[in-house]
């Protein structure tokens, strides 16, 4: 799944406890029960090798639709659910953003001493093997389905998914 919907899924569950910490956890966790979807971007990874342009878009367009919908909620979000908001969102993205985005900046920004300590940080904590193990978990979810979706039927179920954990958070809460 794209961003856009681990964020969603990461808001409604901001609803499913009053403590941060287990809502991190069910974000977390959610990243993984989403990756079981067929979600259109089995090939993906092969045409940003190809056209790395592509990719980028795809990714800036991605980081909008997020920042867009964590401006909507906080805008009209009471401040007491805050940190919940926040739990769910990070946990629901942690997975992505160790597996993906540290290792991009890492490489293409080295310069910047903040992302060399993270690098550092992680190598001392062997969190490559979360990378790996990210990895692997989603190769098996892809495959474990034996289906696959073209990349516009993936982002129209990930549309879908996104609307329905908006729509559904929206109906329990009271932002």
């Amino acid at each position: 799944m794209y961003l856009t919907a681990h964020t969603a899924v990461g808001i409604l569950l901001s609803e499913a406890s009053d403590e941060p910490e287990w809502i991190f956890v069910y974000g977390f966790l959610s990243h993984f029960v989403l990756d079981f979807l067929p979600h259109g971007d089995e090939d993906v990874a092969e045409w940003i090798k190809e056209r790395p342009r592509i990719g980028m878009i795809v990714g800036a367009v991605d980081v909008v639709f997020v920042a867009g919908i964590l401006t909507l909620l906080f805008a009209i979000s009471s401040p007491e659910r805050t940190t919940h908001r926040i739990a769910g969102v990070l946990g629901a993205l942690l997975p992505d953003i160790v597996t993906n985005v540290l290792p991009y900046l890492h490489q293409h920004v080295s310069w910047f001493s903040f992302l060399r300590r993270i690098h550092r940080i992680q190598q001392k904590l062997k969190i490559t093997l979360l990378w790996h193990g990210h990895d692997w978990f989603h190769r098996k979810a892809h495959n474990a389905t034996g289906r696959y979706l073209a990349f516009w039927s993936g982002i129209f179920l990930q549309g879908i998914v996104t609307a329905l954990a908006l729509g559904a958070f929206f109906r329990i809460s009271d932002p």
